[in-house]
């Protein structure tokens, strides 16, 4: 790949209890497969396996038996910052990763026009003609929408509205189309633009799960909600750090 602005990447390894693990950039892959990977003690059928980090007690269970590396925007940066096209369009597909993944609580208008903007820059303009009673949908929703929010939404209101947003942006070509998506999913509103990681929940203390969420603006905390036999992330508390040490900030949330 042709890229310039190369610090903001790196290669990521997918931890269960972690979530997504940087590798050093300083490492050769044949070190890390060679040295850093040793099977646990603890038995699996997919073959668990470790990936000490400077800790001798420190162990993390991937998810699967071989390592496998992806390549993720390492450090999130506000959207002025992202100069080259290249960039943007990488940043693109990381934010339309996390906003379909990360199943965040926010405004239904603003997955409706996410999945607009997405819509445009991949497919380009919408139909001219769409029932969604009669016909079959031109998208999947599944490739645009978080999964609760599918469920939450009636599936033909869902694919006219979809429409009806996607309509709007006729003629707007695709760079343009990633640049509104990446300023919309930016926002603190509806902030996808960050890393989420679960907090150690201590059981006979707290009721509920927290996620942090580590972006530009800082540190943000988010309440895992249970409805209906599923959960919804949303916005807990900001924290801002002001200079706190961050073994002692962790401490404070987790008690």
């Amino acid at each position: 790949m042709d890229l310039h602005e190369r610090d903001i990447f790196g290669l990521a390894m997918l931890c269960n209890d972690e979530g997504w693990l940087f590798l050093e950039p300083s490492e050769f892959m044949h070190r890390i497969i060679i040295n850093y990977f040793v099977t646990t003690d603890q038995k699996c059928s997919a073959g668990l396996l470790s990936l000490p980090i400077n800790k001798p007690m420190y162990h993390c269970s991937l998810q699967s038996s071989y390592p496998t590396v992806y390549f993720r925007i390492r450090f999130y940066l506000p959207i002025h910052c992202i100069n080259e096209r290249a960039t943007q369009h990488i940043y693109y597909l990381q934010l339309r990763k996390n906003h379909v993944a990360y199943e965040l609580f926010c405004d239904p208008n603003v997955y409706l026009q996410l999945a607009a903007f997405a819509l445009q820059a991949e497919l380009g303009d919408a139909p001219k003609y769409f029932n969604p009673e009669s016909e079959t949908s031109y998208f999947l929703p599944e490739l645009y929408y978080p999964k609760k929010f599918i469920k939450s939404c009636d599936s033909v209101e869902l694919a006219y509205y979809t429409y009806i947003h996607h309509s709007a942006l006729q003629n707007t070509v695709t760079y343009l189309a990633e640049f509104h998506f990446i300023h919309l999913a930016t926002k603190l509103n509806s902030d996808f633009n960050l890393h989420l990681y679960p907090l150690e929940k201590p059981t006979h203390k707290c009721r509920f799960s927290v996620w942090i969420g580590i972006s530009p603006q800082g540190v943000t905390l988010y309440q895992v909600m249970k409805t209906n036999n599923s959960q919804i992330i949303g916005l807990f508390q900001l924290i801002v750090l002001n200079g706190m040490k961050l073994n002692e900030f962790i401490t404070i949330i987790t008690l």
